[in-house]
């Protein structure tokens, strides 16, 4: 394969150089006869290479001849783009008319210079031509025929481009095996944190597996949380840890502390069930895989978190876990041929009797590895039967079979139709293991490499889109996700593809860690983390190949001064500020990325890159603006680059007329940065937002801009300034909003802080042809008084509608067009056509002057059951807020599932819409609905899939309901926050079986809980009780936790007159790992058996009643010294208890110390037994004037933070640093001090 490689890679620069040298860009006197010398030699190079083909590759003769040539090839690529960089820069000067009178051709400041220097360039290149044609007729490689001297590079069949709709094929493998994990990780269990490893060899489906689980719709509704994480062989415990943090707040953080991670990650998980997937380990050192879970423990105080890994070692696996996790076993053949089948049709139907027999017997060589069976599945795509027949015969052979991996890649590699496809498959090794392969950056990086030549009507993005498609077509690239639009927006490779890949391609691309320059092969493709640049003609030498550079560490000057070559330059996540002024001299660079760097400012040698296409600069929140002459980038396609509607466009933005991506534009009245710039840039596509449009002051002016004629921009936002002045400018804005009326090709609108009446085209956007929508939002459109007519847009699938002052009633018009309504005047506005077909989100928020949300009118002959669809048959999410006066609304949502309300006087809305007909809620949150006084009771009893209720700060709710006996069966979590009439629960509370997670807060009258009966056994499955302000409790009922197994957090916290808690039933909690008993101060009753609570790791304890003597305090905590488990403790007392409990000096594993109002005057020695303590604090101990002695402070060897707050007399004698009381000199080593809130600088 590594020969086909090369031959591939020689054939694409050959063509390329034709392809350039056939284009008239220069007729440079002096050597235009050695340019046609070089077009002459190139079809005689093609033909001796195309026997080279025919010949075997892998001779070293035929190796040599082709290497040699490949090096004479990209010298020639080099010599022609610098023509082609000073035609750029004529047109450039031309254009600026930085000269009174042009030179011929270019403007250098030695043309003379230059044209020698091209000239002898050239004249190399022809003798190193005729140099290497000798040496082929010496191997005996001879001329076939004449070769194609087409100047299209990518030539690709049309007839084998296919859209993203046939890569996705569903295959049915692997079910029992994921059923049965399933099962496993959602049964009941007593575990905090359970691991279970998928082990098998490579190829077999491990991650498919996890995939398949990950998705199971019981995985999604039983865990709250699922993360996934790729490994791979760099098992480093804090890069996981990020790993998983940006896979909770789906953001890049910075954040590289270990312990600064594991607090983030708590605070996204502490109350959550979670799966977290780890794909691809290789760790077999047990201290790192100790390490990772010690890190862990601590996060999720629930029972029932769990970790899949996936691996090929069945040492890792019995590493990992302790369950019994069988070995992944190969597929059967029929397995292996439904995969082929659906890889190799698009539709998985076979056409002929014929085909099906020999894919069966291909499946068989298959040995068992869908990845082998994608393989083939991919190879055989669009085949006929002959060549059917050929590849069964190929893998007959005993070679394959031993070599399977290899052998398939090798085939898949040899079908790719064009040697620019396989020069973009090999690109690949660039990426690290494992990684995402963003399509969009992907294809930039082809371009920049000049793998992509357009043909007639397709220019390089669309070819590179189907290159995309080929590969995934081809099982080459896989695990895919996905946009709103259904578009494939990245993918990886898998693990088998990747490795062999880099083996293959090894003499092309070489990713490595820090070195010397002296010690990087000769490679076109290079990644480092780091560099030591030392110029030697050595490295120059070797340095002149590199046309890809990835660097993760800084660039220097030099190293630009020694890869002279370069057409990518990556420096994605590299550890720089500012870019070298010496960029300049890269005149072959097509691509730069800064993203994610610490760049504050582009260098203005930026401008002269004349070949730049792509600019990349996404998550540099440094860079504050663009330098001054970006106009005379004339070849850039792509700039990613977003900032606030502050930052001023570069002058003259629309000089840039080959631009497809810009991000935004802030409109400015400045000369040079109107809206009219944006009339030139005719090919823009994707997203664009457009800024300031306040500054656009007619019509006319918004129509240059042109967006009726750029059809492939898919995401448009229009933005005007929220504190705009719109009467300054006589309520123009409509007219604005008119002349920017968009292409019907749209997919995303989002309007903001318009404030004048909508314009025809928004008004009646469902009648003029804009049926690609999917996306609609208006957001502070405080002056219109209608909301636009949606309801016969076929796709659109979201829509928001937010901060509509004026708007009073939703009614027709909100349904059909105007038109549709006025012929229909007798009321029967609607027949035949479903309305919001495809909606699935709909969000209504802050209308404050909205009364009425009106049906859709339906003609008299329509039925009930067709009334239920005729109107949001798709809708699965409604959430109406701050819309304080609305109190009606539709009935009929037949598929609602999340309903989320708040901010609403009224509780009839809620009773409207879970009318009798509702039947399909699955998670209801109701917030502030002032009015409510009891939830009605068709939404408890109807749904019977409800799983989550939330109901908070609806001050007038009196009961939720008579009785919950009746209610869903699936409810998993009530919460009940903020409601202050409430006096009681309702009967039934405890028949909830599935209840997991109870919450009861804020609520100061409810005076007491149900009681309960002998016969029930309450709370069976219940994870979380939170029972917290509600100072009119006095009495927990006993037998409340008689049953809660599998209870995982308690917290019974700030409830003032609470006397009786069933404490005698704490030490039953045996998955007990958070405990709250804390600031209930009438509270006389204290637990008992704390010792029992083996898992527990987090305890909040006190103060009781203050009638209770320390010694009881103390005794109630005995056992405490037995739970080696627990890490955070806080403990709160009275002023006039002069110790503190000695169970704690045996919690030597403890992290966390908090100490609240004891009145203690010293801390005893025995602190010096904390050596695992990082974060001690202590509040409002009065009489506290010394710690313990500085030996003593010294053992807290991973103190890292001390906090003292109304401590008055310790506080005064640790700020104090001279006098003979200071308690400074203990402390002094620790890294952060806070004293009463304020930092202590030492």
């Amino acid at each position: 394969m590594a020969e086909v490689l090369l031959s591939a890679s020689v054939d694409f620069i050959i063509h390329k150089v034709a392809s350039v040298a056939n284009e008239n860009i220069s007729l440079l006197s002096g050597f235009n006869d050695d340019l046609q010398r070089l077009r002459r030699s190139i079809p005689i190079i093609q033909s001796l290479l195309l026997d080279s083909e025919r010949q075997q590759p892998e001779k070293e003769t035929t190796k040599h001849w082709l290497k040699k040539l490949e090096e004479i090839a990209y010298d020639a690529d080099n010599a022609l783009d610098e023509l082609n960089y000073a035609n750029l820069r004529h047109q450039i000067e031309v254009r600026n008319q930085l000269m009174g009178k042009v030179r011929y051709f270019f403007s250098l400041s030695n043309p003379i210079i230059f044209r020698l220097k091209m000239g002898r360039k050239v004249k190399n290149i022809n003798m190193n031509m005729n140099l290497i044609n000798d040496e082929a007729n010496k191997f005996g490689l001879n001329r076939l025929g004449s070769a194609d001297t087409s100047p299209s590079v990518s030539r690709v069949p049309s007839s084998r481009i296919e859209t993203d709709s046939t890569i996705d094929g569903k295959v049915r493998v692997r079910q029992n095996e994921a059923r049965e994990v399933v099962r496993v990780v959602t049964r009941p269990t007593n575990e905090v944190l359970s691991t279970y490893a998928i082990v098998g060899m490579a190829g077999l489906g491990k991650t498919t597996l996890a995939q398949l689980i990950y998705n199971d719709l019981i995985i999604e509704s039983h865990f709250d949380s699922r993360i996934w994480v790729f490994v791979g062989e760099n098992f480093d415990v804090t890069r996981i840890l990020h790993l998983i943090l940006e896979s909770l707040t789906q953001k890049e953080n910075e954040v590289r502390s270990r312990d600064a991670l594991i607090k983030m990650v708590k605070r996204e998980l502490q109350v959550k069930r979670y799966l977290l997937v780890l794909d691809d380990v290789w760790n077999e050192f047990p201290p790192l895989w100790d390490d990772f879970m010690a890190s862990l423990i601590g996060i999720n105080p629930m029972s029932g978190n769990w970790i899949i890994v996936t691996t090929r070692s069945q040492r890792i696996a019995s590493l990992v876990t302790s369950h019994p996790c069988p070995p992944l076993e190969k597929l059967s053949d029929d397995d292996c041929w439904s995969i082929l089948k659906v890889k190799a049709f698009a539709n998985g139907v076979v056409p002929s009797k014929e085909m099906e027999t020999i894919g069966k017997k291909v499946a068989q060589k298959c040995q068992g590895l869908p990845f082998a069976a994608s393989l083939v599945g991919g190879i055989l795509r669009g085949k006929g039967v002959e060549e059917w027949h050929s590849i069964q015969e190929s893998f007959s052979n005993e070679v394959f079979e031993k070599n399977m991996a290899l052998q398939l890649l090798g085939l898949s590699f040899n079908q790719l139709p064009s040697p620019s496809l396989k020069k973009c498959f090999a690109y690949c090794s660039i990426f690290a293991k494992g990684s995402e392969i963003e399509r969009e950056q992907v294809v930039q990086l082809w371009m920049a490499e000049g793998y992509l030549e357009p043909n007639k009507g397709t220019d390089m993005e669309d070819m590179g889109n189907k290159f995309f498609n080929l590969l995934l077509q081809s099982s080459l690239f896989q695990d895919v996700k996905k946009d709103v639009y259904n578009n494939v927006t990245c993918c990886k490779m898998h693990d088998l593809v990747h490795e062999v890949l880099c083996q293959v391609s090894s003499s092309e691309t070489k990713r490595m860690d820090e070195t010397a320059l002296d010690d990087i092969p000769q490679v076109h493709h290079l990644a480092l983390n780091s560099c030591k640049v030392e110029r030697s003609k050595t490295i120059e030498e070797k340095a002149k190949y590199v046309r890809t550079l990835f660097l993760k560490g800084i660039a220097y000057d030099k190293t630009f001064q020694v890869f002279r070559s370069l057409h990518v330059l990556n420096l994605d996540g590299a550890g720089i500020e500012a870019l070298p002024i010496s960029i300049g001299v890269l005149l072959h660079l097509r691509l730069v990325d800064v993203s994610h760097t610490k760049v504050k400012v582009l260098p203005d040698s930026v401008c002269r890159l004349y070949n730049l296409q792509t600019l990349r600069t996404t998550g540099c929140d440094s860079l504050k603006r663009l330098p001054n002459k970006m106009r005379n980038l004339i070849s850039l396609r792509h700039l990613h680059y977003y900032k606030d509607e502050n930052v001023k466009m570069p002058l003259q933005i629309g000089k840039l007329t080959s631009l497809r991506t810009l991000e935004f534009f802030n409109v400015c009245p400045e000369r040079g940065r109107g809206i009219e710039e944006l009339g030139s840039l005719k090919n823009l596509g994707g997203k664009l937002e457009i800024r300031n449009l306040e500054h656009v002051n007619s019509k006319e002016e918004a129509k240059r801009a042109d967006l009726s004629g750029k059809r492939n921009i898919r995401e448009l936002e229009f933005l005007w300034k929220w504190n705009y002045d719109w009467e300054i400018d006589n309520n123009i804005g409509g007219d604005i909003l008119e002349g920017l009326q968009p292409h019907p090709n749209l997919k995303i609108l989002t309007i903001k802080n318009f404030m004048d009446e909508f314009p025809p085209w928004v008004r009646r956007i469902a009648s003029l042809g804009f049926d690609n929508v999917v996306q609609i939002k208006f957001l502070g459109c405080k002056r219109c008084r209608e909301i636009p007519s949606l309801g016969q847009l076929p796709n659109l699938q979201y829509l928001e509608l937010n901060g509509f002052d004026n708007v009073t009633h939703i009614g027709p018009s909100f349904y059909f067009t105007n038109n549709h309504s006025e012929s229909n005047s007798s009321g029967n506005d609607y027949h035949g056509r479903t309305l919001y077909p495809a909606l699935k989100s709909l969000t209504i928020e802050d209308m404050p002057n909205l009364l009425e949300w009106m049906e859709a009118r339906v003609m008299s002959t329509v039925t009930a059951a067709d009334f239920q669809v005729a109107v949001f048959p798709n809708l699965k999410e409604l959430t109406i807020n701050r819309c304080p006066q609305l109190n009606s609304a539709p009935s009929h949502f037949p598929r609602l599932k999340q309903l989320s309300m708040s901010s609403i006087e009224s509780g009839l809305l809620l009773e409207r819409i879970c009318g009798n007909m509702l039947t399909t809620l699955k998670d209801v949150e109701i917030r502030l609905v002032h009015e409510l006084t009891s939830i009605p009771h068709q939404m408890l009893y109807n749904n019977r899939s409800l799983a989550s209720l939330t109901i908070s700060s609806c001050h007038s709710l009196e009961h939720i309901a008579e009785n919950l006996t009746c209610c869903s069966p699936c409810l998993r979590k009530l919460e009940i926050i903020n409601c202050e009439k409430l006096t009681m629960l309702p009967e039934g509370l405890y028949s909830l079986q599935s209840l997991e997670n109870l919450i009861i807060s804020q609520c100061p009258n409810l005076t007491s809980l149900p009681s309960i009966h002998e016969e029930v056994e309450a709370f069976t499955c219940l994870r979380r009780l939170n029972i917290s302000h509600c100072d009119g409790l006095t009495v927990v009922p006993s037998k409340i936790l008689c049953y809660c197994k599998n209870l995982g957090f308690l917290a019974v916290s700030q409830c003032a007159n609470l006397i009786s808690f069933p404490v005698e039933e704490l030490q039953q909690l045996g998955c007990l790992t958070t405990l709250f008993i804390y600031r209930c101060p009438r509270l006389t009753s204290l637990p008992k058996g704390l010792g029992c609570l083996t898992k527990l790791r987090e305890l909040w304890y006190g103060p009781f009643s203050d009638g209770v003597e320390f010694d009881a305090f103390q005794a109630s905590l005995h056992g405490l010294e037995q739970l080696q488990s627990l890490y955070y403790v806080e403990l709160c007392g009275w002023l006039h208890w002069n110790s503190i409990p000695y169970q704690l000096q045996h919690l030597t594993a403890m992290k966390e110390l908090y100490i609240h109002g004891f009145g203690v005057e010293a801390l005893p020695d025995w602190f010096r037994y904390f050596r695992s303590l990082v974060y001690i604090g202590f509040f409002n101990c009065q009489k506290l004037q010394r710690l313990p002695p500085k030996e003593v402070m010294q053992c807290l060897t991973h103190l890292v933070d001390l906090t003292i707050d109304d401590c008055p007399l310790l506080g005064e004698r640790c700020t104090r640093r001279s006098t003979t009381d200071s308690e400074f000199h203990k402390i002094s080593n620790i890294e952060r001090i806070y004293i009463n809130q304020k930092k202590l600088d030492h």
